[in-house]
């Protein structure tokens, strides 16, 4: 009497439980990938936030030059050439302004600005005095004697 045996069909329990250990350790590695952009993404958008906000106060402080250019050729020296701790939008702005030294300077007005909040974003910028209104001429140099 010979007993004859069935071809086996299907998995064994030991594969399946290897095919679900990798299945498991690869969404595992796919949600800690997704968990990681997703932290990357948002330190970029708080970055960019900063430096939106540095952009913003920098331009109010261009346009307050240039409303009196001659007042802002005296910094460093005054209250109106510095600020510290100043709240913006829910941040806060340190910043300084100081007339260009030496001959490629001269006529130029460094504004030096600090954002510090969810993210930080530091700007440097030159206002000249050439982009006053109305612009200097040969015959009339105005704020740039």
């Amino acid at each position: 009497m010979t007993v004859s045996r069935l071809p086996s069909r299907g998995l064994t329990i030991v594969e399946v439980l290897i095919a679900l250990v990798i299945i498991g350790v690869a969404f595992a590695a796919l949600t800690y990938t997704q968990v990681l952009n997703l932290r990357v993404t948002s330190d970029s958008k708080r970055a960019s936030e900063a430096t939106q906000v540095a952009n913003e106060y920098l331009e109010i402080l261009v346009q307050r030059i240039l409303a009196d250019y001659a007042t802002f050729q005296s910094c460093p020296s005054g209250g109106h050439c510095a600020a510290s701790g100043v709240n913006y939008r829910g941040y806060s702005v340190d910043y300084s302004i100081s007339r260009g030294a030496g001959y490629q300077l001269e006529g130029l007005i460094l504004v030096s600005l600090e954002v510090d909040g969810p993210a930080s974003a530091e700007l440097q910028h030159y206002v000249s005095c050439m982009d006053v209104d109305p612009p200097p001429t040969v015959a009339n140099p105005g704020v740039c004697d």
